[in-house]
Parts: structure tokens; C-alpha cells; sequence
């Protein structure tokens, strides 16, 4: 279920399907963002919350960045596959994780905090570069 949420139909890859699905399992296993909450809705559907947003999402807050990780993956297994080289979708997924969180580093490299003013009890973020500043982090 979860492979198809990225959009990534598992019967389309033949043999690669149960390395993709180890993959996106082992994803929606990691923890969520800080201040993020999964949550259960009456009717028994799973959505997430955001504390600092105070908002809510059926969409998990890190879908962009398992989707864009899948994708990697199912390429890598593929060329796995035909070269016989299974050894190397690991070591491809660890990079493509490396390379995210690089960049993620420094899209928040100019950022500080969480501050908090005194008339206020929210804490904010503040970019030194651009000297804005904002309530979600």
C-alpha cells in the first residue's frame, strides 16, 4: 500500500518488487519529522499533525523525500538485476540518503534556533542571510 501512496505500482517492477517494498518499509518506519504526530481518525484512517503548524495532512510529512528515495531505488534495482549486482542498491540507496540530508543542510544552514520573544511564548526561526523569520521549522 504504502509503495503505491509513492506512486510506485510494485507489480510494474516484476522481480524488483519485494527489494522495493523492503525499501519503503524500512521508510515509513523512520521517525517522523520533530513535532509531527501520527494520528487515528474516527473511521480508523492514519493522518499527521503538526504541532507547530497546528495543522493536519493524510499525507505523510516526509512523502517527497521517500518518493524521490524509491524512485532512486527502483532504478538502482533494476540495473542490480540485470548486471547481477544486488550488493550495489544498498550502497545507492545510503548515498541518495546522504545527498538529501546534504541538501536539506544546507537549505538550513543560515537558519537559528528555535528563539522565543519575550511577549511570546512560540518559538520561531530566524535566517541571518535573508533576516526573515518564521514560526515553523
Amino acid at each position: 500500500r504504502f509503495l503505491r501512496a509513492v506512486g510506485v505500482d510494485p507489480a510494474a517492477h516484476g522481480d524488483s518488487a519485494q527489494i522495493l517494498r523492503s525499501v519503503a518499509d524500512a521508510a515509513y518506519e523512520l521517525p517522523l519529522p520533530p513535532k509531527w504526530s501520527e494520528q487515528i481518525d474516527v473511521r480508523g484512517y492514519v493522518y499527521f499533525s503538526s504541532a507547530l503548524r497546528t495543522e493536519a495532512t493524510w499525507q505523510h510529512p516526509l512523502l517527497t523525500a521517500f518518493r524521490e528515495t524509491i524512485e532512486v531505488a527502483a532504478r538502482l534495482v533494476d540495473r542490480a538485476l540485470a548486471a547481477g549486482r544486488l550488493d550495489v542498491v544498498a550502497a545507492g540507496v545510503q548515498d541518495h540518503l546522504q545527498e538529501v540530508q546534504q541538501r536539506a543542510a544546507r537549505q538550513l544552514q543560515d537558519w537559528s534556533g528555535p528563539h522565543r520573544a519575550e511577549e511570546c511564548e512560540d518559538e520561531f526561526f530566524f535566517n541571518e542571510v535573508t533576516q526573515e523569520s518564521t514560526w515553523e521549522s
